[in-house]
């Protein structure tokens, strides 16, 4: 069958048959109906997203092994601002729990003191007590180990690498004749034996004779001198598995226990020696925070 175009003469214009026409509706239909509508995928490739990066400290990637082994700095500038593997603190109030928090979660790291130079804000506080001892205090006890070992130190306490806690680590066995008195509860007691010597919470008085010997700090590099102190040292120190020993020492030992017992009250060795030594190192104080500058 074919149709005109209306209004028109002459020549005819096939046009498709009406019939034609449904037939190809009706397939068109079927097949659109019987075939899933594939959604387009509004949600681009990931290599072709924008990639957007908000107040989040740009990290270097690098092979856990390294992480791992990488020692995490805790540093002072001479501005007194307080870093953690390179991450400033917003408050040094921050730093006791900030490092705890860094220890939990990477337990294989360790720890490495940064000359601070005195300036630490934390060096200046008395300490609080040990009222528990937790996983984190002892893996703190092992890297203030490591850290004075690595650094030919004798002693270390806590505050000196942030921790607010009176904690203590002596190791003077380098030196076994540094002593000539030493009992532990009453009995003499050999250096080897208590050596490394880790206490918490130190009550002891200072006695005997006065002397002065030079000293020097692992948180003031660069700088010595001579202190004066008591030679005896006779009181009770607690461990970390909760007990307590009466403890007498003399020599080296109990310089050193003085020394890093004044920490724990926020004293420095620099605060214990002469008026005119005091005007010396003051320079030298000065001189260290400036080229660090």
């Amino acid at each position: 069958m074919e149709f005109y175009r209306p209004g028109q003469k002459g020549d005819k214009v096939p046009i498709v048959p009406l019939i034609d026409i449904l037939t190809i509706l009706l397939i068109f239909f079927i097949v659109t109906r019987g075939v899933p509508k594939v959604e387009e995928n509004k949600n681009p490739p990931p290599e072709s997203r924008p990639v957007v990066q908000i107040d989040l400290p740009i990290v270097r990637e690098v092979p856990t092994s390294e992480v791992v082994d990488r020692r995490a700095v805790l540093a002072v500038t001479p501005d007194g601002i307080i870093t953690l593997d390179n991450y400033q603190l917003a408050s040094p109030d921050l730093l006791t729990d900030a490092l705890i928090v860094f220890q939990r979660e990477f337990p294989q790291r360790k720890l490495e003191l940064a000359a601070d130079q005195g300036v630490t804000p934390i060096l200046r506080k008395r300490c609080r007590r040990v009222k528990e001892v937790t996983d984190e205090v002892n893996a703190l006890v092992e890297d203030m180990l490591e850290t004075m070992h690595d650094a030919q130190g004798v002693g270390l306490a806590a505050p000196q690498v942030g921790f607010e806690l009176r904690l203590v680590v002596v190791d003077v066995s380098h030196d076994p004749e540094c002593v000539t008195v030493l009992r532990v509860n009453g009995e003499d007691a050999k250096l080897e034996d208590i050596m490394p010597l880790i206490f918490i919470n130190p009550d002891f008085e200072a006695c005997g004779e006065k002397e002065r010997m030079e000293e020097g700090c692992l948180s003031i590099q660069d700088i010595r001198a001579e202190v004066k102190r008591s030679t005896v040292v006779k009181g009770t120190f607690g461990f970390l598995d909760g007990s307590e020993i009466e403890l007498e020492a003399d020599g080296l030992l109990a310089r050193v226990i003085q020394h890093e017992t004044d920490h724990l009250n926020g004293v420095l060795f620099v605060d214990r020696v002469s008026t005119a030594t005091k005007l010396t190192l003051r320079r030298k104080l000065k001189s260290l925070k400036s080229s660090a500058l």
